[in-house]
């Protein structure tokens, strides 16, 4: 039986780095969606269905052009 390194995932250095990077990324984006879902509800008062459309308003332009951008890389690289 072949022996396996106990070291795992975090014990490689670069997938730490990427890890710590994104995670400090996605920390970041959180606080910002956060920030702007309070300043909506508390500025503007608006309704919570507003507040609640604020990440489909995020997410929205991902989905609608994500598969257009990954043909156009693939065609152009």
């Amino acid at each position: 039986m072949k022996t396996t390194d106990s070291k795992g995932l975090l014990g490689n250095r670069v997938y730490l780095q990427v890890f710590s990077a994104y995670s400090l990324l996605m920390l970041g984006v959180f606080i910002d969606m956060l920030a702007i879902m309070t300043i909506v509800g508390f500025e503007w008062e608006v309704d919570p269905t507003m507040i609640g459309l604020i990440p489909v308003a995020y997410a929205l332009p991902g989905i609608i052009f994500g598969s257009w951008a990954g043909v156009i890389a693939d065609r152009f690289r």
